[in-house]
């Protein structure tokens, strides 16, 4: 593993994709902020996510926790 933080991410991950599976899931796609913002039509970099694209539609996207915001950005992603 590259690092401790690695590592306890990809632990995560994989109870993710466990618990998917285990709920019949069948697919899960797994994405980092550069393919993200590509897939969003901006530039292919994770830093565009921020101020890049227009989530004014999305009802209350600025009070969401940081987790919950990747959370819609990913999903927006899936929806293109």
């Amino acid at each position: 593993m590259k690092g401790k933080s690695y590592g306890e991410r990809m632990e995560l991950e994989a109870m993710i994709f466990l618990q998917a599976a285990e709920n019949g899931i069948k697919y899960a796609k797994r994405k980092v902020n550069g393919t993200i913002a590509k897939d969003l039509g901006l530039k292919g970099k994770g830093k565009y996510l921020a101020d890049g694209f227009d989530y004014s539609s999305i009802d209350n996207f600025d009070t969401m926790s940081q987790h919950l915001q990747e959370a819609t950005q990913v999903a927006l992603s899936m929806l293109k």
